[in-house]
Order: structure tokens, then sequence, then C-alpha cells
């Protein structure tokens, strides 16, 4: 696995594209629709 990817968007097919073509990648990618939920996944 390359890294650990913190995404965030509000835009669902966004997500879902970049999403799928990261971990096609062997990225680990984690998705958030606001800041306030970014950085509660970045403080696990």
């Amino acid at each position: 696995m390359l890294a650990n990817i913190l995404l965030v968007e509000d835009e669902k097919s966004i997500v879902t594209l970049i999403k799928y073509n990261l971990e096609k990648e062997g990225f680990k990618v984690y998705c958030s629709e606001t800041g306030e939920d970014a950085l509660k996944i970045i403080k696990e």
C-alpha cells in the first residue's frame, strides 16, 4: 500500500470517481463531506 489519503468533498459523484481511481492505484482512501468530519477522521 502506498499511503493514506483523506478526501474532503461534498459531491458524491466526484468522491466515487476519485476514490475508485486512488484505490485502484493502491492508496487507502478515507472520505469526508465536511472539514469538521475530516478533522474527526484525522484525530482517530
